[in-house]
């Protein structure tokens, strides 16, 4: 049995006081703090999100924008952990509100400085809000319930 999650994406900017919802998606399994909880917030903390990009510039450590880094974590996810890693199964879009009991929602959200705090929450109650640093240096704690 997979431990089951999901996670939405928000960019707030100075034009709207509520964040504007980019994706959500559902993980099949190990969507557990400490296995992809803490390294989707390392991928995010590794990634400088730019304005206009060169030739220098890579996929993982560079986006173009938040939207260029969303949708680098989803094609990084699809791509890492499906059936055999081609891509088939294990992570699915679906609709924002849709909530099927996981055990674990994380959402993402990038203010008007592209700074990004993660919620975490567990079978549908907050655990709390991080940078991700502060998830990747929890995550055993946020998993235990401490």
């Amino acid at each position: 049995m997979g431990t089951r999650s999901t996670t939405s994406f928000y960019k707030r900017d100075h034009k709207h006081g509520t964040p504007q919802h980019l994706l959500t998606y559902y993980r099949q399994y190990d969507g557990y703090p400490t296995y992809y909880g803490s390294q989707l917030a390392e991928f995010i903390d590794n990634c400088e999100i730019v304005n206009g990009f060169t030739t220098a510039m890579k996929g993982g450590t560079h986006a173009n924008g938040v939207g260029c880094l969303v949708a680098q974590i989803l094609m990084y996810w699809k791509n890492n952990d499906g059936q055999y890693n081609t891509g088939l199964g294990g992570l699915y879009i679906q609709p924002e509100s849709t909530k099927n009991g996981e055990a674990y929602h994380y959402d993402v959200v990038f203010d008007e400085n592209n700074e990004c705090s993660i919620l975490v929450f567990r079978y549908g109650e907050p655990v709390g809000s991080f940078t991700p640093e502060e998830l990747i240096n929890n995550a055993v704690h946020i998993e235990a319930g401490e």
